[in-house]
């Protein structure tokens, strides 16, 4: 058995690009040495970063930092149009802008400090999924979607309109630790009445509701 565990960029600037990914990835290197950085993506692949002039001294023939010619680093993300936009406010250069391709995937492609060719994307339908929260409302439907709130998911329960926190939000995932309201055998619960928005009338609530279970069972 064999298992692509590591992918290593070697670089002249260790510190630039460690500091780059650490803001590109939210989160600091879990091995952080002079002139090595280790990003652990999940439990099985790591990035890592390493200084040329070190691997060079190791190694029988030299290498050389020259961006990207033949490779390209992916990285699956949710949001993607979120992503897209925290992208650009870091000042990275957008080599190809937010497109979706033929098969499904919606990507973009940007380069990191040395060159290096990088492609966030989302696969089919994935962001839908993302956007859909844990009562079965799809938050991209919403007018407020990704201008002035990035939905439950992506802020733990606290939208705009709940700034302190959705307590649906709160029993499904925090105290039942359910994926979603559709785990729950009382789903339309009392804090769904509770939490009714009072622009629908009963008719339209029950409609509401039931489209929610609906989209909660697929």
């Amino acid at each position: 058995m064999i298992n692509l565990t590591h992918s290593c960029l070697l670089s002249n600037n260790v510190e630039k690009m460690r500091q780059f990914y650490a803001d590109l990835l939210g989160f600091k290197p879990q091995v952080d040495n002079q002139g090595y950085a280790e990003f652990q993506m999940d439990g099985r692949s790591v990035l890592s970063i390493f200084d040329i002039s070190v691997h060079n001294g190791m190694a029988l023939e030299p290498a050389k930092v020259s961006g990207s010619q033949n490779i390209i680093l992916e990285f699956e993300v949710s949001g993607i149009e979120v992503e897209y936009r925290r992208v650009e406010e870091m000042g990275v250069k957008i080599v190809k802008p937010l497109t979706t391709q033929a098969w499904g995937n919606t990507s973009f492609w940007f380069r990191d400090p040395d060159g290096n060719l990088l492609n966030f994307y989302c696969k089919e339908n994935s962001d839908k999924k993302e956007s859909l929260s844990c009562c079965g409302t799809d938050c991209s439907t919403c007018d407020c979607f990704s201008d002035i709130c990035e939905g439950c998911n992506q802020s733990e329960g606290k939208v705009f309109h709940s700034p302190e926190g959705c307590p649906i939000y709160s029993c499904a995932k925090k105290d039942n630790a359910y994926k979603n309201c559709g785990e729950c055998a009382k789903a339309p619960c009392s804090i769904w009445y509770d939490t009714r928005d009072p622009k629908f009338s009963d008719e339209e609530f029950e409609e509401n509701i039931a489209g929610r279970i609906d989209a909660l069972n697929k």
